[in-house]
């Protein structure tokens, strides 16, 4: 007696218990981030001091916002500032979050 077996429909019910086990894991992962940030994220994603971001404020290189006493930075401004200044694309991604990394995808390389 022969049984007859749908390797493609076993896969694809494995595949679908999958999906449904992780999704609720990475739910909060792929939630984009908020679109202002503190200066202590800015620092965070720059590898720099507050100092530093303090410089580049006064120098003009990073636009800001003040809401009341906070300063806050646009998450879109410091993804411009990084692409224009970094010149090695590894070097941006070992220092930025994960989540900016797409934006390389255009990067031109020395």
């Amino acid at each position: 007696m022969k049984i007859a077996i749908d390797i493609k429909e076993i896969m694809e019910t494995i595949k679908k218990g999958i999906v449904a086990e992780l999704k609720p894991l990475i739910a909060g992962v792929l939630e984009p981030p908020p679109e202002m940030m503190t200066g202590t994220e800015v620092c965070n994603m720059l590898r720099i001091s507050k100092g530093q971001l303090q410089i580049l404020r006064q120098k003009g290189s990073l636009p800001y916002f003040q809401e009341e006493k906070h300063i806050k930075y646009r998450r879109s401004d410091i993804l411009k500032y990084i692409k224009e200044h970094m010149k090695n694309t590894v070097s941006c991604l070992m220092y930025c979050a994960p989540v900016i990394c797409p934006i390389f995808m255009d990067f031109e390389r020395p």
